[in-house]
């Protein structure tokens, strides 16, 4: 249901549910950032995984399972039944292969055909969201969450509102944010600090979109 904060009991996390070593795997997830929390970030783990899924077992409807069942699962059913997904989902036996991981790929069929056709599932039409527009700063070294927040001119607060994925080390000051962690920050503010050069050139911050940095 797009809750970013979701923690299902198997300790899966935000949106996109991913466990903790599978996360780790196409994000950072450790105590100070997990990136689970942010739906953005979360987004391109899971298209990195589910790319590197369809390259392992070679079909989308067995790499859309695998993000359900496992990819070590979904290769046993592929040694057994091959890429005959119908006789996967009647016949396979896989111990952890219950409702959910026999439907999930029905459930994502299901999904896209309401996405790809909005107007027809919901006749009094759909509001959407503006997209995201915010600046995204990657940092190039470890460094206080506030220390950010003032060289770009916000508060630490607002700069942790808009960070889902910090964790309350980062929020309180107790940790430093890890070298490659993503910063939101409200729009505009890196053109308005780029302005301001040279007076903050020494500062070890670079941001991610390819801008000098600064």
């Amino acid at each position: 249901s797009y809750q970013t904060h979701a923690r299902s009991s198997a300790g899966a996390v935000g949106v996109w549910q991913f466990m903790p070593a599978t996360g780790r795997s196409f994000m950072q997830v450790n105590g100070v950032v997990d990136d689970r929390y942010d739906p953005i970030l979360a987004a391109d783990g899971a298209a990195r995984y589910l790319s590197q899924a369809h390259r392992r077992l070679g079909s989308w409807p067995l790499a859309v399972t695998s993000y359900n069942h496992g990819q070590g699962g979904m290769a046993n059913a592929k040694a057994q039944f091959g890429h005959d997904f119908g006789s996967i989902v009647k016949n396979y036996q896989g111990k952890a292969f219950k409702f959910a991981s026999r439907n999930y790929y029905a459930e994502f069929l299901a999904a896209r055909e309401v996405a790809g056709n909005p107007n027809r599932y919901f006749p009094g039409g759909v509001n959407y969201e503006s997209p995201w527009p915010h600046d995204r700063l990657v940092i190039r070294d470890a460094m206080p969450a506030d220390y950010v927040a003032r060289h770009y001119g916000v508060s630490t607060g607002n700069l942790a509102e808009l960070n889902l994925h910090w964790r309350d080390a980062a929020r309180s000051g107790r940790a430093s944010l890890p070298a490659g962690t993503t910063v939101w920050l409200p729009a505009g503010s890196k053109n308005r600090v780029a302005s301001q050069l040279p007076s903050y050139n020494n500062v070890s911050l670079a941001a991610s979109t390819g801008a000098r940095p600064l």
